[in-house]
């Protein structure tokens, strides 16, 4: 188990409150988007085997709003089949208010790994290597 200094409560423990207690009020929010309603990913947009890195964001409409599901409270929009998502901005949740240019999203997590976790990981890996001098990490 790992021992958390002071400094690294102080910094994660408020992030880590305001997670669990949006993740206890909407239980059934969607686990893809974490009630956004879109997905973002960054893409190396580099040509194949140069070596180089652009990155590049990426996004999509999550699957949650293809289904005319909330992505905050899980409930079935049946009106949401009739909106043309590009053309109208502003749809809201008949059930829980949630706004698609202001989504209430889930708060992020705390920084793992955290300083506290790096020096755990550290000290066991010099154990590690004590230990057993010979192996060679794949």
């Amino acid at each position: 188990m790992i021992d958390h200094s002071l400094e690294c409560i102080r910094k994660n423990g408020p992030l880590q409150t305001a997670r669990l207690t949006w993740l206890h009020q909407w239980p059934n929010h969607c686990k893809a988007c974490e009630g956004a309603g879109e997905l973002h990913w960054t893409e190396n947009q580099s040509p194949f085997g140069s070596g180089e890195n652009w990155p590049m964001e990426m996004g999509d409409i999550c699957g949650c709003i293809e289904s005319n599901t909330c992505p905050r409270c899980g409930l079935i929009n049946p009106l949401w089949e009739l909106v043309d998502w590009e053309a109208t901005p502003g749809v809201i949740c008949i059930y829980c208010d949630w706004h698609e240019e202001t989504p209430d999203v889930c708060p992020p997590g705390p920084d793992y790994p955290c300083e506290c976790m790096e020096a755990e990981m550290e000290a066991s890996r010099s154990w590690y290597e004590k230990n057993y001098p010979d192996y060679n990490e794949p």
